[in-house]
């Protein structure tokens, strides 16, 4: 099997289970964190086209369809997606719709969305190689003024980082399986991939895609939060 779709199956498993359900099922009542409400703050969208990739449970689409906002959730989770269906239908949220990710690689009509939301959800896309490709489907998908809203975890250095992985034994016993995996991909509690970013790799990779018009950080620096204006559409189909 190849690597990819075996990552991509185990992280499914990891946001499957009934407890990570219940967790981002209880995380709504929170609401958007600072880091969150300051982007989409800068941004105010309204009677927009909006896609909401790692949806969850509906913490974020729900909200914005309320405003008015025409939302598309997608998760890799079937339990979730069904949560998130359940409370926006609790909510009278009609302007959001949800469905279940199959593949690793992402489908998504060109030019159909005003804003893509990627909260919490970029790290645990396998690979690098698929998360350059899930970057060109939603530079294609979004409109000439769209827009990228991601925030990440970052950890504070790859050397740091390395040192806490190497004595994690769950890390070791999880990466043996595989032959391809990057310096800071792991797996949560050795189940799920997740990949580490620091600061620097996140804004790194994400140079691929666009421009950053925004940026913020937690208090504690250990999220970051960004608003990203795609290439031009010329350099976004030549790019290799």
């Amino acid at each position: 099997m190849d690597e990819a779709v075996d990552l991509f199956s185990r992280t499914r498993a990891w946001f499957e289970e009934a407890r990570q359900v219940d967790y981002y099922a209880a995380e709504r009542s929170q609401g958007p964190t600072i880091l969150e409400d300051a982007l989409l703050n800068h941004l105010r969208p309204q009677n927009q086209d909006v896609l909401d990739l790692g949806c969850g449970a509906g913490r974020l689409a729900v909200p914005l369809a309320l405003l008015g906002n025409r939302v598309r959730g997608v998760d890799i989770s079937a339990p979730l997606v069904e949560n998130a269906r359940k409370f926006a239908m609790e909510n009278g949220a009609d302007g959001a719709v949800f469905d279940v990710v199959t593949s690793p690689e992402l489908k998504l009509e060109p030019a159909s969305f005003d804003l893509a939301l990627s909260v919490k959800h970029f790290c645990y896309v396998p690979g690098r190689r698929l998360r350059r490709r899930m970057l060109r489907a939603v530079s294609r998908a979004l409109r000439p003024q769209g827009r990228l809203l991601l925030v990440s975890h970052v950890v504070p250095s790859e050397t740091e980082a390395l040192e806490a992985l190497r004595e994690d034994t769950l890390h070791k016993a999880a990466t043996d399986m595989f032959n391809r995996l990057d310096p800071l991909d792991t797996f949560s509690e050795g189940k799920g991939y997740v990949h580490w970013f620091t600061r620097e790799s996140l804004l790194n990779e994400l140079s691929e895609f666009g421009s950053v018009d925004y940026l913020v950080a937690s208090a504690d620096n250990l999220q970051l939060g960004m608003i990203l204006a795609p290439h031009n559409k010329a350099g976004r189909e030549t790019r290799g």
